[in-house]
Parts: structure tokens; C-alpha cells; sequence
């Protein structure tokens, strides 16, 4: 079973898979803590834009952070070349060629 998720996410080892996940979590976690404090930067709350457009707001900054520290984060844990091509992919399902 492992190696069949092994093989579809493009990982070789558990090491990989064990340090793959702390770069997700550790991404997805920065990308939302980073999007309250940017918001309030820019004086965007839901008492000013409603709370449709401040969550519109907030979901295209969260994802547009994750993009960015996906790459970064990955550097540390020498992952880079794996998050490249997840980011490729990624941003190719979103429309945007390379």
C-alpha cells in the first residue's frame, strides 16, 4: 500500500515521505499565520469589505504565500527539486505554463 502512494506522489523513501509532510504542514501553517497579519497591514477587515470579499481576500493570500514558501521551506530540509515540480504542477493545474 505504501508503495503504490510512494510511487504516485514520486517519493523513493519514508525518510522523503516523513520530511515531504513537515514541509507541507510547516508551509500551509506559515501561509496562514502570514495571511491575518498582511491583512491587517492593508486595513482589510470585515467590518470594511464585508466578509465575502475579506475571505476572497484572505484564501487568494493564503494561497499565493503557500506557493512561495512552498519552495522555501523545502530548501532547509533538501527538498527543493521534489517542491519544484510539485509547484510546476501546481501552478499548470492553476493555468499557468512553463
Amino acid at each position: 500500500m505504501l508503495n503504490k502512494l510512494f510511487a504516485k506522489l514520486n517519493i523513493t523513501s519514508m525518510n522523503q515521505f516523513i520530511l515531504v509532510n513537515i514541509v507541507f504542514a510547516i508551509t500551509g501553517t506559515l501561509s496562514v499565520l502570514l495571511a491575518g497579519p498582511m491583512l491587517e497591514f492593508f486595513g482589510v477587515a470585515t467590518d470594511s469589505y464585508g466578509g465575502v470579499i475579506y475571505w476572497a481576500i484572505r484564501i487568494f493570500l493564503i494561497f499565493f504565500f503557500y506557493q512561495c514558501l512552498l519552495v522555501l521551506v523545502s530548501i532547509p530540509f533538501g527538498q527543493f527539486a521534489y517542491f519544484r515540480d510539485v509547484q510546476k504542477k501546481m501552478l499548470a493545474r492553476c493555468g499557468v505554463r512553463f
